[in-house]
């Protein structure tokens, strides 16, 4: 069962992830760096949807996609304290909080993921 709360968790992250970078893709004006960090933001988006849409269906690529995504999160949360993120952005502090416990529950409450994917 919490496999399935944490795959539909993920997959409703990355499809809203994938929904704001496009919105921000095609409606303000960026620098090339902007645009590099919008199109990595997608493809983050996509990962996560992937592995959570995967994940619901029995597939193993789905969990691998998965733990892929919980790592990079951690490491961006990882990136976000180290830059003085809660300082200089507040307001992503609330997203990062939650990418943290998406991906602590992800990785530690699944210790066997590659079991559940079969």
């Amino acid at each position: 069962m919490s496999i399935r709360i944490a795959s539909t968790m993920w997959m409703l992250v990355g499809l809203a992830l994938c929904s704001w970078c496009i919105w921000g893709l095609f409606t303000e004006y960026s620098f090339p760096s902007a645009i590099a960090s919008w199109c990595i933001g997608l493809g983050y988006g996509v990962i996560a949807a992937a592995g959570g849409a995967l994940t619901l269906k029995a597939k193993r690529m789905g969990t691998w996609l998965l733990v892929c995504a919980a790592c990079v999160g951690l490491l961006y949360a990882i990136a976000y304290w180290l830059f003085h993120g809660p300082i200089d952005a507040p307001s992503y502090l609330p997203g990062v909080v939650g990418l943290v416990v998406l991906s602590v529950f992800t990785l530690l409450l699944f210790p066997d993921i590659e079991a559940n994917a079969t």
